[in-house]
């Protein structure tokens, strides 16, 4: 059962495994970002996994020696331990290193876990979130990669890595095509089916927006199904009313790169992607709601950098109350 991992990765691999028995979504969340860290940490999982059983014979042979006080050392385990597991009153001697007692601890563990159950028993989706200003990549296993927005979630299986559902806000999603397993997207009760795509996906105040900026995408509504190829895109209103577009590919999700470009789109539309963007509440006079502008609008940079740009390309007044912002004619 030789293996090609460090034994640091090894460790941690099986800590992993024996937690997420029971883990909830913070623990999924935080295993998800150990995978991500490093490819090496997912091949070194799934040899955990694979040869769970196999441990069996092995450690059932195992018997730990009762080292006694004559050495006077004594294995702690402590919080940067990679299980939180108690264990006192044993010593090892000199010649024996930690890491070994340590590594047959932890496969011990893992054996008792796998009589207790043999399956993973905790939830199978866990959600990824970003608040307002702050956007996160996530790297899937297969090659793609979702980017997520500010004001964010999404909901991801860890036993489907081939399927996501955004929950709410804004999303862009670059996707590996593989035929015979497509990848799907669900939000509010559509399904997204890619045809090697690249496309963007947004979600607020009941309203949906795709924009295919690369291949194609099928979209599976309740009342009909459209495939849409790249410069198009389509809205749908909470009454499943759908409105067709079509939009230059490079302001397609745009806003990865710190621009939100615009055609004749309603000032109001454009306060909720820059707070979406920036984490500011932009609000605007009703007198302004229903104005049209068309540009480009850059995000990046210090919040009072975009306040006079914002009043530059609006001809309006933007008046700052903290994280609050109100545009006057």
């Amino acid at each position: 059962m030789n293996n090609p991992f460090d034994a640091d990765v090894l460790d941690q691999a099986t800590a992993w495994h024996i937690r997420l028995r029971d883990g909830d979504d913070d623990a999924w969340m935080r295993f998800t970002e150990w995978l991500e860290a490093d490819p090496v940490h997912d091949d070194a999982y799934n040899w955990v996994v694979d040869n769970d059983a196999r441990l069996q014979p092995v450690i059932s042979q195992v018997a730990f020696p009762e080292y006694r006080a004559a050495t006077g050392e004594t294995l702690e385990v402590t919080d940067q331990s990679p299980l939180d597991h108690s264990v006192h009153d044993w010593t090892a001697p000199p010649l024996v290193s930690r890491r070994w007692v340590w590594a047959t601890i932890a496969a011990t563990v893992a054996l008792a876990a796998l009589f207790t159950t043999q399956v993973l028993t905790g939830p199978t989706s866990y959600t990824l979130e970003t608040s307002p200003g702050e956007t996160r990549t996530i790297a899937l296993a297969d090659g793609s990669e979702i980017v997520l927005n500010g004001g964010t979630s999404v909901i991801l299986d860890r036993n489907d890595p081939r399927t996501a559902e955004l929950v709410e806000g804004e999303a862009q999603f670059t996707i590996v095509h593989d035929e015979a397993n497509p990848f799907i997207v669900e939000v509010a009760g559509r399904r997204l089916v890619d045809i090697g795509t690249i496309f963007n996906l947004s979600r607020a105040a009941g309203q949906l927006e795709l924009e295919v900026s690369e291949g194609a995408v099928r979209f599976e509504g309740a009342t009909r199904t459209i495939e849409l190829e790249a410069g198009e895109g389509l809205s749908v209103d909470a009454g499943n009313n759908i409105a067709f577009f079509e939009k230059n590919v490079d302001a397609m999700g745009s806003w990865t790169d710190g621009m939100l470009v615009y055609e004749d789109a309603p000032l109001a539309e454009i306060g909720a992607d820059i707070s979406r963007a920036t984490g500011l509440t932009v609000e605007f006079s009703p007198l302004l709601r229903d104005r049209l502008f068309s540009g480009v609008i850059q995000t990046h940079g210090g919040h009072e950098q975009i306040r006079i740009r914002l009043e530059q390309l609006l001809d309006l007044t933007v008046e700052p109350n903290g994280d609050r912002w109100i545009v006057q004619p």
